[in-house]
This record gives structure tokens, C-alpha cells and sequence, in this order.
């Protein structure tokens, strides 16, 4: 079940200093917290559909962008 305002994908590169996924949940969002674009990748090819991402990435690569991409591309 979605939460009330729908379903967050937080990627976050790094060990997470605060936790957006506490404080999107309270908020009324349903939440998934991944540990990079390669996991959140492998998720939206399961099918994971978000209404929103949250790219908290510190390394400037392409990961961040190829999971947007793939979003778009899958609608």
C-alpha cells in the first residue's frame, strides 16, 4: 500500500548522516532507501515504480543520471 502522498526511492551513495527515510515516512510517504544508483536500478527493472526520488549522491558520476533515465524511459 502507498502511503498518503505516494512512493519515494531515496539513493543515497554514502552511510546516511541524517535519515530522510524516517522523516519521509512520518510525512505520510512510503519509502525505499537504496545504497546507490545500482540498487535503485535493479529495483525499477523489478518493476518498483516511485512517484519521486530523492538522489542524496556526493560522487559526481553517471549513476545518479542513468537512474533518472531509466524512470523516464519507463514512464
Amino acid at each position: 500500500m502507498r502511503g498518503d502522498r505516494g512512493f519515494l526511492l531515496i539513493v543515497e551513495d554514502h552511510s546516511p548522516v541524517h535519515d530522510p527515510h524516517r522523516l519521509m515516512i512520518g510525512r505520510g510517504w512510503e519509502t525505499c532507501l537504496t545504497t546507490g544508483p545500482s540498487q535503485a536500478s535493479a529495483l525499477i527493472d523489478g518493476g518498483v515504480t516511485p512517484d519521486c526520488i530523492i538522489l542524496l549522491m556526493r560522487r559526481p558520476d553517471e549513476g545518479g543520471s542513468a537512474v533518472l533515465r531509466k524512470v523516464r524511459t519507463a514512464g
